[in-house]
């Protein structure tokens, strides 16, 4: 019994230096590798410690990863999420619009990138994505 007192002491003790961060996990969410980034935005969404901003920026974030690796229905699921928690972000639609093109669903892309023009008129990916000159 005392080994495992002494086992549990010295794990809790070592936890912090194991454990992620809000902030590291926010760097690692906004970064360039689509694996880091669906796993800092991953710990972000699972946290109960943001708040619905940063939830939308990360669902939205590892959206864009999930399109980086080619999982475009995880891509669709998070830009969703994205939407509902902030239902202004015109690139949450833009990106959710680009997943549905890659699945072969030109129409619910277009509806998502006029969705996208309709909250930003300058949006030039959605622009681009709809033949339209940005």
């Amino acid at each position: 019994m005392r080994l495992i007192l002494i086992g549990l002491a010295l794990t809790l003790a070592a936890l912090p230096a194991w454990a992620q961060t809000l902030h590291e996990n926010a760097v690692r969410c906004e970064g360039s590798d689509p694996n880091l980034r669906i796993g800092g935005c991953t710990a972000l969404i699972q946290s109960g410690q943001v708040t619905n901003e940063v939830m939308a920026d990360a669902y939205y974030n590892r959206c864009a990863a999930y399109i980086d690796k080619g999982l475009y229905d995880k891509a669709v699921a998070d830009c969703t999420r994205a939407i509902a928690l902030k239902p202004d972000f015109a690139v949450a639609y833009d990106n959710r619009g680009a997943a549905y093109e890659k699945k072969g669903l030109r129409d619910k892309a277009i509806a998502d990138y006029r969705a996208a023009l309709k909250l930003d008129p300058t949006d030039r990916y959605a622009l681009k994505r709809l033949g339209a000159k940005p």
